[in-house]
């Protein structure tokens, strides 16, 4: 998927950001107010792990390459979370919610 922009009265494409361009820029992105750069390295790698567990061939060289937007990561995230017991849904609402420390879950403080 490509976009367009225009500077100076010029067109230039852009396209999303592959995972390792986006640890490189997310300082920048820091200064506009979106997230820390050590979130997203910790988001990579639980779905790269996640993801390798389930494809054995996948690598994490490969899911570098890959360029999911930030709030797919965080849905991915989420979904690993709610696979291993660490979340769970709301039978009522369908959204995730922290599992009890009854569930298995441990709290970080």
């Amino acid at each position: 998927m490509t976009d367009t922009i225009t500077l100076g009265g010029s067109d230039y494409p852009v396209a999303p950001l592959k995972f390792r361009d986006l640890k490189r820029i997310l300082p920048l992105f820091l200064e506009l107010g979106i997230d820390s750069e050590a979130k997203l390295e910790a988001q990579g790698d639980i779905v790269a792990a996640a993801i390798m567990t389930a494809d054995p061939n996948f690598t994490r060289a490969a899911f570098d390459d890959l360029s999911p937007t930030v709030p797919e990561l965080q849905k991915a995230v989420s979904t690993v979370a709610i696979l291993s017991g660490l979340e769970r849904r709301s039978p009522a609402s369908g959204e995730a919610s922290a599992a009890s420390p009854s569930a298995g879950a441990t709290s970080t403080g």
